[in-house]
């Protein structure tokens, strides 16, 4: 096989440079998966087999279905392969409630019980009254006068910008309708060749969707602006669309009220115009905006959290407190008090006042002091709900064997950490809050064993690692500087991702940032690549990104940093993990610098510095002592 013809066959696959480097780095971890171990890899890794194999290449295996040896497309993943579809629905198909046959589900009643495909058409919970038949059926469309069923629902009549012929058409509010035997059937495209649904037709022939939208054909003038581009509907341009639709959203009766949204309506239109009605139209904001413009809904927190789920909320929270319509609000600590709810709302209530109370008094208590006023961590609230967990276990165990707090002994307690994993070590401080509090007397849990502290990287791994980062451009530019600040100055991922701008100061000194109390100079490469971050660094939501942000790197959400998860796993990628790179900058840097030295430019605690200098060998507090125990034996001083 030629290499041009390998080019052209990986390019069917994805243009896309991010999906090519995975496919690598899939490859790389996992040789196998060109020969005959395909199922075991990604759907993208799939279509590059088939493709290369269908160009002529040898010794390329198209993977056939692991369950039933078939050559099927393998469409769906069950236990970490890919299977066929027939396969996947004799596994994950279960009994349905309304026929008692065993089949693929398709829906579920409100109570959660499963319904097949057939079943669930006919189930009155997934139909609605139909605007112009008046029967509950199934909603074909949603159109201005209500939801039709399938049988009142016409497609508009327009002519087909393919055949010519007058008939119904898809997107003939579009400028460019299909009938419905164009939409089915395809033709060559003459520009690229490729057999595919026709988008429209030109002169020199039909053309697919991607060649289409390159021509100047698809360009028409907007109805309302006269921009000449590729329309969104109705004669308007995607901008004018998206106005007119965010006009219906928030034409609120009132004047007072709109006056109130202004900023709002503003950030919205700032955004980039085809995602944002694709936003519109995909989620369930838009009626929730539209109810808070008409008054019907209270501009709250509260109000947007019983109204939407939850990733949905958290996106329209970031966009109304980045249009400053909306106060900001601890988003863990809102995460915990959710989730505390949720799981205090299955048990009895005197456990509920108790466990209430403990999370009150105790851990928001010191969250609190601890914070003074700063928003909580992930790690924080993790603590937390693993220590309530720990808590509602052994009341539980208790009261399986008739015990209560005040009635537990030692021995009980005992036996129960003997007997459970290691998690139940967690309800350590629920029980000495109990005792403090009086509800139980001469009980405690000891202090789990810790654990052996994580291994450094070596210091060769170590270096090569950072030279990779500081020397491969192909490496996306925030994460060059997040494993560097890894690897080099001992940051946690944590403080990495909460980064701001004001903490990175450029001048002709040099690129200096502010980890602890003392400005460090970064040195090149690497101040390099902080100036580029923050030329480049742009926020990855459809709202504000036209604003300054001032995280260093910022989120995929309004105003909002990166996320530490997500910080983590792109490191993970390459092979760069917090604990161990972290670990061998401090034993590096403790046998360099003095503990104090250490702690004002590293942001890490006194006694954290102190200790990793006592494990390097570098403790200065051990030789003054130990100079001083010299002096007054009367051995020479050797300094």
């Amino acid at each position: 096989m030629s290499l041009e013809v390998l080019h052209a066959a990986v390019a069917t696959v994805s243009k896309q440079r991010y999906d090519l480097v995975k496919l690598a780095w899939e490859m790389e971890d996992h040789p196998g998966l060109l020969t005959g171990r395909g199922a075991e890899g990604s759907p993208r890794l799939i279509r590059l087999i088939e493709s290369i194999s269908a160009a002529g290449a040898e010794h390329v295996v198209v993977p056939a279905c692991p369950r039933c040896g078939r050559s099927a497309r393998l469409t769906r993943s069950l236990d970490d392969r890919r299977v066929c579809r027939g396969c996947y629905d004799k596994v994950t198909a279960k009994v349905c409630l309304s026929c008692g046959r065993r089949r693929p589900i398709s829906g579920r009643t409100a109570d959660g019980q499963p319904l097949c495909l057939r079943c669930y058409n006919r189930d009155p919970f997934s139909h609605e009254q139909c605007a112009r038949c008046g029967r509950l059926w199934q909603v074909r469309r949603r159109t201005p006068e209500g939801p039709l069923c399938t049988a009142c629902y016409r497609l508009p009549t327009a002519v087909c910008s393919l055949c010519g012929r007058t008939r119904p058409c898809f997107a003939a509010a579009t400028g460019m309708p299909r009938c419905e035997t164009c939409s089915e059937h395809k033709q060559p495209c003459a520009r690229c060749g490729n057999l595919r649904q026709a988008a429209a037709r030109t002169p020199e022939g039909y053309l697919c969707w991607a060649c289409y939208t390159k021509d100047p054909v698809s360009f028409k003038t907007c109805a309302a602006c006269g921009t000449v581009e590729r329309l969104y509907h109705c004669g308007l341009c995607a901008r004018c669309a998206c106005d007119q639709r965010l006009d219906e959203f928030l034409a609120g009766p009132e004047p007072a009220r709109r006056a109130e949204l202004e900023p709002l309506h503003r950030a919205l239109r700032d955004a980039d115009p085809r995602q944002m009605l694709r936003w519109l139209a995909s989620s369930e904001a838009g009626a929730v905006l539209t109810d808070i413009a008409a008054g019907r809904c209270p501009l709250t927190h509260e109000a947007l959290d019983e109204r939407l789920p939850v990733k949905a909320s958290r996106h329209l929270r970031g966009i109304l407190v980045t249009a400053g319509v909306l106060p900001p609000r601890d988003e863990h600590l809102a995460d915990l008090e959710r989730w505390l709810a949720a799981t205090l709302a299955t048990v009895d209530s005197d456990r509920r006042r108790l466990i209430r109370a403990f999370v009150t008094w105790h851990h928001l208590g010191r969250l609190r002091r601890r914070l003074r006023g700063k928003p909580t961590s992930v790690h924080q609230v993790t603590g937390v709900r693993a220590s309530v967990r720990a808590a509602l276990a052994l009341l539980r165990w208790l009261d399986t064997y008739q015990l209560t707090l005040a009635s537990c002994r030692q021995a009980d307690i005992d036996q129960w950490i003997a007997d459970g994993p290691s998690t139940r070590y967690q309800a350590r401080t629920f029980v000495q809050w109990a005792v403090q509090r009086g509800a139980a007397a001469n009980i405690e849990i000891p202090d789990p064993a810790r654990r052996n502290q994580t291994e450094p990287l070596g210091a060769e791994q170590r270096w090569k690692m950072a030279r990779r980062l500081l020397n491969d451009p192909t490496i996306a530019t925030a994460d060059r500087i997040a494993g560097l600040f890894i690897l080099l100055y001992a940051q946690p991922v944590s403080a990495i991702a909460r980064l701001t701008i004001d903490r990175i100061t450029t001048h002709d000194a040099g690129v200096h940032v502010l980890f602890g109390d003392t400005r460090l100079l970064l040195l090149d490469p690497l101040a390099d690549l902080v100036a580029q971050q923050l030329e480049s660094r742009r926020s990855h939501c459809i709202v504000g990104r036209s604003e300054p942000t001032p995280w260093l790197f910022p989120g995929a959400h309004p105003g909002q940093h990166i996320s530490e998860g997500h910080l983590g796993r792109r490191l993970a990628r390459l092979g760069i993990y917090s604990h161990p790179g972290r670990h061998a900058a401090l034993l590096d840097l403790s046998t360099q610098l003095p503990a104090a030295v250490l702690s004002r430019l590293l942001g890490v605690s006194a006694s954290t510095a102190d200790r990793w200098t006592t494990r390097s060998g570098n403790s200065w507090a051990g030789y003054a002592a130990a100079v001083q125990r010299r002096g007054q034996r009367g051995e020479p001083d050797l300094r």
